[in-house]
């Protein structure tokens, strides 16, 4: 019983750390579990394939917790350095760069279940290919990433 309560303790402290972040973190939790619940509805609906353990634990539980980790760890490094703008600059930039990305696929995988729908098409372009242009460093990056795969 002990046990519980220590546990429960460190749990606490740890919500209560986190706290500056936590609109962060759970706004992260949304938006990897959508993209889970698309891509697996899309392989599912579309490319008849069957649920995988593997598949889920490192779609969503994998990648939820290495987000986590990078997010606190961050704020953890930034709070011990004296440094909170710039901590939460970073925090958010993080954060803004997940929900770009994990939003394209969500995008792309509702395209795959619904290839008709015109305005899940629309978004899916501006995600894609306009809102790189308001994103510092997105399109350089896009850029080198596509050599890398063309093998330039």
């Amino acid at each position: 019983m002990e046990n519980k309560g220590f546990v429960a303790a460190i749990w606490c402290f740890y919500i209560s750390y986190v706290v500056p972040i936590s609109g962060d973190l759970k706004s992260l939790i949304l938006i990897i579990s959508i993209n889970f619940i698309a891509g697996l509805l899309a392989s599912l609906l579309v490319q008849k394939e069957s649920f995988k353990m593997d598949k889920w634990l490192k779609g969503w539980v994998a990648e939820l917790f290495v987000f986590s980790v990078i997010l606190v760890s961050i704020y953890y490094i930034g709070k011990q350095k004296g440094k909170p703008d710039e901590t939460m600059y970073c925090v958010s930039f993080i954060s803004y760069s997940c929900y770009f990305f994990y939003g394209i696929n969500i995008f792309k995988n509702l395209k795959r279940l619904f290839p008709s729908n015109r305005a899940i098409a629309f978004l899916f372009y501006v995600l894609s290919f306009e809102f790189m242009k308001k994103m510092p460093y997105l399109e350089n990056f896009i850029n080198e990433e596509n050599k890398d795969k063309n093998g330039e």
